[in-house]
């Protein structure tokens, strides 16, 4: 059920995210789900290449996964807190209930989700923290 003040199924987000994972299938598909929401993104394939693109600067949001090789998403939350990064980051994990989650939260993560992420999920996710824009072109807009 969507929030009270959540845009309503085929709004369009926007913004430009950062999304971290060490599989590529799930960067493909969460990039392409991005795409479909209206949003640019851009991939990273563990937390140290992670903190490298954020020091770029750019970014509107991190959806950060929390198991990685190279450096552990809580690691590279952590790195990118006391950077000074102030964007929203969302932790993603498959394993919603165990330390992994402490550690994200206590890093300083914004939000959770759980992994795979429904478009909707994503949306959700997203949405405080995006500007909302109008309607996907071709999606009829759900009930408001």
């Amino acid at each position: 059920m969507p929030r009270p003040g959540m845009p309503a199924a085929g709004m369009r987000l926007s913004g430009n995210v950062l999304v971290v994972d060490d599989s590529e299938d799930l960067r493909k598909l969460v990039k392409l789900q991005l795409r479909q929401l209206g949003v640019s993104a851009q991939v990273a394939e563990n937390g140290l290449a992670a903190v490298e693109a954020a020091a770029m600067g750019g970014f509107d949001a991190v959806l950060m996964d929390m198991e990685m090789p190279v450096m552990k998403g809580h690691e590279a939350i952590s790195v990118l807190r006391s950077r000074g990064f102030s964007a929203p980051i969302i932790a993603m994990t498959a394993h919603y209930m165990n330390r992994e989650v402490e550690l994200a939260r206590e890093a300083g993560c914004n939000a959770l989700l759980t992994k795979p992420a429904s478009i909707e999920n994503l949306r959700a996710a997203l949405q405080p923290w995006l500007a909302v824009e109008g309607p996907v072109a071709g999606v009829p807009r759900g009930p408001d």
